[in-house]
């Protein structure tokens, strides 16, 4: 019934926590970050009105917290005919949050406080690694990726962030996705372009968790969850945030690729970079083909797809028996 805004509003429901990066934004970026993720489903209502139920979304969106906040930002507050579906991204935000150290807590500026890198964590020689390096606002190209020893981000650079991501969201108003699918795609590509280097929470002492992969994350356990609750038709507060295994990582995976794509090396030494280089490429378009074809099978939207790379693909489902044998059977089709 629902399984669209669910799998919307987890992308979506902490897109306020980006917009109060910047001092001054074009929706009102003041009040609690629920509130203003809602105030960016209420901007461009018309726009996700024409793929869900945007009433519905916004609600979603507003609710996604069970405690902490004003009655009118509570999953247990809201409307009594989605309030158990309103659940679902809740209960979806706390998993996809599990991995913060909630006992690290440290005072940041949060407007600035950058993405810090996860190998600040790794401390080989067991003499305690000092080096703090973090990633620097700007758009995920080959120049921000590497991180660097700074303290804090700019305000500037958060201006352009979220005025750029503004810009083609507008332009996207103008050019809609033709369905819910390709919507979810492109919004996917955006967030990762402009929010990949947000931390999620910026008052860990160790920030190094994007914004970006907690949205991923969020949308695609909530979108399994749903299809967990409604294929064992108990959709309320108590079964739902049990501790029942209901969630299924598969994967599929092309082994010798290596082997396949160093046989380039036999060419002639003129082609031998082509080779390579064309190789590698055909190896991801398989990969990507067979992901989406999954993905299309069991009617889950990309944000499922939670990794890809080299072959190998992870993808998250609700874990049905049935779900689990139609992907045996498919795996060996292809």
């Amino acid at each position: 019934m629902y399984i669209k805004e669910i799998a919307l509003a987890g992308l979506l429901h902490d897109i306020g926590k980006f917009y109060q990066k910047a001092r001054q934004t074009p929706i009102n970026n003041i009040g609690g970050h629920p509130k203003v993720s809602k105030e960016f489903i209420k901007t461009y209502f018309d726009f996700f009105n024409n793929y869900v139920d945007a009433n519905v979304l916004m609600e979603f969106v507003a609710r996604h917290h069970e405690q902490y906040f004003e009655e009118e930002f509570l999953a247990g507050k809201g409307d009594e005919k989605i309030k158990n579906y309103t659940y679902m991204v809740a209960i979806a935000d706390n998993i996809s949050s599990k991995e913060r150290d909630e006992n690290q807590f440290g005072k940041k500026d949060f407007r600035v406080a950058p993405l810090d890198c996860v190998f600040n964590r790794v401390d080989i020689l067991n003499k305690g690694n000092k080096q703090v390096l973090s990633y620097r606002s700007g758009t995920y190209n080959v120049q921000n990726i590497f991180p660097k020893e700074i303290e804090k981000n700019t305000d500037y650079n958060n201006e352009e962030l979220v005025k750029g991501f503004t810009d083609k969201i507008n332009l996207l108003v103008k050019n809609p996705p033709k369905n819910f699918n390709h919507l979810m795609i492109v919004m996917d590509n955006l967030l990762k372009k402009y929010i990949w280097c947000i931390p999620a929470s910026s008052q860990d002492i160790v920030s190094d968790i994007s914004l970006y992969d907690h949205l991923k994350t969020s949308s695609a356990i909530a979108t399994s969850l749903y299809l967990y609750q409604e294929h064992i038709n108990k959709i309320n507060r108590n079964n739902i945030n049990n501790d029942k295994d209901k969630y299924l990582l598969v994967a599929f995976n092309f082994s010798s690729i290596q082997n396949y794509i160093m046989m380039a090396s036999n060419c002639n030494k003129k082609g031998v970079s082509l080779q390579l280089r064309s190789r590698s490429f055909f190896v991801d378009m398989i990969s990507e083909a067979i992901s989406i074809k999954i993905l299309e099978k069991f009617n889950l939207p990309i944000q499922n797809r939670i990794f890809l790379i080299g072959g190998k693909c992870f993808i998250l489902m609700p874990n049905i028996d049935e779900y689990l044998i139609e992907f045996k059977d498919l795996m060996k089709q292809i």
